[in-house]
């Protein structure tokens, strides 16, 4: 049976599936947006190029005219749906990251033997993380800002070069919006699909971290060290790899995201000598109750009060000893391909789909990176329910 620890960090890692398939959602729902702009970037395209002919090196007055005017539309045509993509990403992270704080309690507390009475910060306090909590430097805002210059200077430079280099308005237009063959995807403009793709990834990890660290801080008497775990970061890096299975203080030390598309996180830590005071819940008592009658050959019981004369000290030093055994040391370090062949075939077959799943479950392939179904998404109130899902 496993240690509450060991409990904690299994249901940690399993929600951060459903974490990167809800991530996943969120990003198809906003890029339509973007892909709505690209007929009139098309026009426009073609518009400019037509405008800029006989001036192929775009230097002096004029070439600068236009490509400051170039720019402004290019800006002027994106700016709604980088908008709009903007305050729906932000709406959203405000909603997770009230729902990340209550399934880190819920995982926690169903997880342990013993009363725990945790309480949530205010919502407020995990709302503010959406807009107070910067990445490299920047705040959701910021690396929105960010991202709607880089796709706009894409296109612009792209642009640019293809008048330099004497392409017609047509082959220019192609390269910024790409082919039909290819569904699209192979112009410049689809890059920026690709950008919001990572920043969509990033912060949705980082408001997680940021409102589970809200949740310990605000139970700082039960929680007071943490542990890193890098094991899903798809691609992981020297330095995540670096801190994987390292405890920390509380809220110190390396707190995801460390990096862009950073998947790693902190999996609190309970000291069983932390929860000494604590009272058993009711079903573990029970079976405390059990299980010590058994080993001195006693009459079956359900309460402490009916055992014995002489033998409710000595139970309780037993149930005190047994409970630093249920909760446990720290996890051991481990693969995502080892933790994924503990998993039901169920659960398998929804990270991986079902002819993959069945080849890992027979050895053809092993995973030693986190990775999910493409397609298999979630919307927040899917992954809500089942992050407050408690097992059997």
């Amino acid at each position: 049976m496993p240690t509450t620890n060991e409990e904690i960090f299994d249901r940690y890692i399993r929600h951060q599936t459903y974490l990167l398939r809800y991530a996943g959602g969120l990003r198809n729902q906003v890029l339509p947006d973007l892909a709505k702009t690209e007929k009139k970037l098309h026009d426009a395209v073609l518009l400019w190029v037509n405008k800029a002919e006989g001036n192929r090196t775009l230097t002096g007055l004029k070439g600068r005219a236009w490509q400051r005017d170039f720019e402004k539309v290019l800006t002027t045509i994106r700016a709604p749906a980088w908008d709009t993509i903007s305050d729906e990403i932000s709406e959203q992270l405000k909603e997770l990251a009230v729902t990340e704080a209550a399934v880190g309690a819920t995982i926690i507390e169903s997880a342990t033997p013993v009363v725990l009475g945790m309480g949530l910060p205010p919502a407020s306090k995990l709302v503010a993380i959406v807009n107070s909590q910067p990445f490299e430097g920047r705040t959701l805002k910021g690396w929105m800002e960010r991202t709607a210059q880089a796709d706009v200077q894409r296109m612009l430079s792209y642009t640019k070069a293809g008048i330099v280099q004497g392409m017609t308005p047509t082959q220019v237009a192609r390269g910024i919006i790409g082919t039909k063959a290819a569904r699209y995807t192979d112009g410049e403009a689809r890059k920026a699909f690709r950008d919001v793709e990572s920043v969509i990834l990033t912060l949705t990890n980082g408001v997680q971290n940021e409102a589970k660290q809200a949740l310990y801080e605000a139970n700082a008497d039960i929680i007071k060290r943490e542990l890193y775990v890098a094991t899903l970061d798809v691609r992981t890096t020297i330095t995540c790899a670096g801190f994987d299975g390292r405890t920390f203080p509380r809220g110190e030390g390396p707190i995801p995201p460390l990096h862009f598309r950073c998947r790693s996180l902190r999996v609190p830590y309970l000291n069983p000598e932390n929860l000494r005071n604590r009272g058993f819940d009711s079903r573990t008592e029970k079976e405390l109750l059990g299980e010590y009658a058994d080993k001195n050959d006693l009459p079956k019981t359900t309460n402490r009060d009916s055992l014995p004369r002489g033998h409710k000290g000595k139970f309780d030093k037993y149930a005190q000893k047994r409970g630093r055994e249920m909760v446990g040391q720290v996890p051991a370090q481990t693969t995502y391909n080892k933790w994924l062949k503990t998993q039901t075939p169920e659960f398998q077959n929804q990270v991986l789909g079902t002819t993959r799943a069945e080849m890992f479950r027979k050895g053809d392939i092993t995973l030693d990176k986190f990775v999910a179904r493409d397609g298999d998404v979630l919307t927040l109130d899917q992954l809500k329910r089942k992050g407050l899902e408690v097992p059997e």
